[in-house]
């Protein structure tokens, strides 16, 4: 009885460790409309803004990752975050933050949970006013200590996937 048992209890922790060590991430569509008058690769702009609490400290980090995936995608003429002209403007909402720090990692281990950015994401024309998309994106890390995806960097990595896989245009 005592040979079956073992086998079992590592079957267990190998699965519970196999769970913990992945970041993911997904998108919601909420609305999407056709845009007027758009060229086939149009210019965007990007505005991010921190409304939840403590979410100013991700806020460059956020930026700069949903810039570079939408660079690296090429769908887009120019992606800039500076203030200039451009066929359209994407405001990112970090409505949701949780942050596990270094300290409650080491203590509690994988039940102190995963790192989590949720974004509301609009796309809008500048010219119009007129709301393109809107979409939530979201993105977490690995909840285990030992991962490699288990700091916030990564929770912003997977957010910024699900933002340039959300966008529709």
């Amino acid at each position: 009885m005592r040979i079956f048992i073992r086998p079992a209890i590592h079957a267990g922790l190998a699965s519970i460790l196999l769970a913990a060590c992945s970041a993911g991430g997904n998108f919601t569509v909420q609305t999407a409309t056709k845009p007027i008058n758009l060229p086939a690769s149009p210019s965007l702009r990007i505005i991010v803004t921190p409304t939840a609490d403590g979410s100013d400290e991700v806020l460059a980090d956020i930026r700069a990752a949903v810039l570079g995936q939408l660079l690296s995608d090429g769908r887009f003429s120019k992606v800039v975050v500076a203030s200039e002209p451009t066929d359209l403007v994407m405001n990112v909402d970090i409505v949701k933050y949780a942050k596990v720090t270094v300290g409650e990692r080491i203590l509690v281990g994988a039940l102190a949970g995963r790192n989590r950015v949720n974004l509301a994401v609009k796309i809008t024309q500048p010219g119009s006013n007129a709301i393109v998309e809107t979409f939530e994106a979201d993105g977490e890390s690995a909840s285990h200590p030992l991962s490699s995806e288990s700091g916030m960097s990564d929770a912003v990595r997977q957010a910024a996937k699900q933002v340039a896989a959300g966008i529709t245009i």
